[in-house]
């Protein structure tokens, strides 16, 4: 036990103090949002926020890839925070205007009162988050990632803070929730000052700027942002289609379920892969059968956590939801869950289980492909099914594409390396067939049942870590 608790704080506990608190901060805020705003107000903040997330994905994710790949590595800082400076005055200048643009327009009529609103809360939520943002991956780049982790769960913390303020005040208004959002990042980053000296305002003169770095730094990060637009598309494509063909309500109603399940269920893949992968990359050049014995466990954390979430999805009980998502929570939204679960789970299954196989063989243009099958098949099936079958549509679009997307993944992953996948299946097969005598015994039982499956699954995860430990403290050795 000994040799588990030290293997454990020396691996897996790093990676929930920067990945789970955070996120389980960001998951109760959202928590907060879904259980306070009606749900017009919710459908207009995620389409404020999904809107406002593709902008910074095409104006600041390519900075922030180049930033932490290579400002570790280079010596001329006080020319990168020049640099930094510089783009933050122009991310402000531009900003300025947009929402000078908007407020006129809204003057003259041009704008309805409402959508202006939004507009101009989203213009100030972009400055603030991009600036917050930039200036964190600089200082994970030059800092200790202890720094790193106490400004993230700052930024995470005052989000809630200022959620649950809201709530408790009454405040049903997307447009506070949307300004209290930014407030947390404007508050993040005029902290984050001290640090990476970078003032909120920025340097306006634009003219004078090193362009050779400026153009080094766009031309790596601009695959990067392609891959995030792509990403983008898949996961926020059903939300525009639902405010197309459906209504705001709907869009509000539907991320109220998805999103909330991303959020909490992609954080128990992510752990594990932070942990494993890269052993996974060390071990590639030098142990062969290490590399096939390390994966098999991660495999086998992997689809047994898949396989007893899917079982927990179509077991979810209406009380435990009518507790998560309100008293509004009925038998219609209950038949969303295990379709949503299903879809998070194959997409997480692929970006977390089989893509890695192409990232160690260094395919990962094929990967490409792969996205942009899954966005363009979610687009297409958002267009038929939405308007036949609603927020069910959007639901049953979005796992059909995921399913796809891990397929063509699947495929391409044996083609690769065969008995890396087969080796991953053999070692969770046990744990399978383990959780699923135990769902035929509960499925029928409720509430009690729900709860001791899930118990049943975490005895069955931990059984797995502890039986595999010997394979961490190996890879670590070598």
């Amino acid at each position: 036990m000994r040799f588990l608790s030290t293997t454990l704080n020396n691996d897996f506990t790093k990676y929930f103090a920067s990945r789970l608190i955070p996120g389980a901060l960001a998951f109760l805020s959202f928590l907060v949002v879904i259980r306070t705003l009606p749900r017009f107000e919710l459908g207009m903040y995620i389409l404020t926020t999904t809107t406002v997330g593709l902008i910074s994905i095409i104006f600041v994710e390519w900075l922030k890839a180049y930033l932490t790949r290579f400002l570790a590595k280079k010596f001329e800082v006080e020319e990168w925070r020049d640099l930094i400076s510089k783009y933050v005055g122009f991310i402000n200048l531009s900003t300025i205007i947009f929402l000078a643009i908007v407020y006129t327009g809204s003057q003259v009529g041009y704008f309805e009162s409402v959508l202006a609103s939004f507009v101009f809360t989203g213009g100030l939520l972009y400055s603030t988050k991009s600036q917050y943002e930039l200036k964190l991956a600089s200082l994970n780049a030059t800092l200790k990632a202890g720094a790193y982790l106490k400004q993230r769960l700052v930024r995470n913390g005052l989000q809630l803070s200022l959620f649950v303020l809201l709530a408790a005040y009454g405040i049903q208004s997307a447009v506070w929730f949307l300004l209290a959002l930014g407030c947390s990042y404007f508050i993040a980053s005029a902290l984050n000052q001290a640090v990476f000296r970078v003032s909120f305002l920025g340097d306006w003169a634009l003219g004078v700027v090193n362009k050779k770095m400026l153009t080094n730094a766009f031309m790596f990060g601009l695959p990067v942002s392609l891959s995030l637009t792509t990403d983008w598309i898949i996961n926020a494509s059903d939300k525009y289609l639902l405010s197309i063909f459906a209504t705001i309500e709907e869009v509000g109603r539907y991320a109220s379920f998805s999103e909330l399940l991303l959020q909490g269920l992609t954080m128990l893949f992510v752990i594990p892969y932070l942990a494993l992968y890269p052993r996974l990359v060390s071990l590639q050049s030098q142990d062969k059968v290490g590399v096939m014995k390390l994966y098999g466990f991660h495999g086998s954390l992997m689809l047994v956590g898949a396989f007893s979430l899917v079982l927990m999805g179509y077991i979810f009980p209406l009380p435990l939801g009518s507790l998560v998502w309100g008293s509004s929570f009925d038998s219609a939204d209950a038949e969303l869950v295990p379709l949503l679960v299903v879809a998070i789970c194959l997409f997480s299954l692929k970006a977390f289980l089989i893509d890695p196989i192409f990232h160690l063989y260094e395919r990962t243009l094929l990967l490409t492909g792969t996205a942009l099958t899954v966005a363009i098949t979610n687009i297409l099936l958002g267009v038929w099914m939405i308007p036949l079958f609603g927020v069910k549509g959007a639901a049953l679009s979005s796992l059909i594409a995921f399913g796809t997307g891990f397929f063509c993944s699947l495929m391409g992953a044996l083609s690769l390396d065969s008995k890396m996948v087969i080796t991953a299946v053999g070692h969770a097969l046990p744990g399978i067939l383990t959780l699923g005598s135990i769902y035929i015994f509960t499925a029928h039982f409720d509430l009690v049942g729900f709860f001791i499956f899930s118990i049943c699954s975490l005895a069955v995860v931990l059984r797995l870590l502890i039986n595999n430990m010997h394979l961490l403290e190996s890879s670590k050795k070598s």
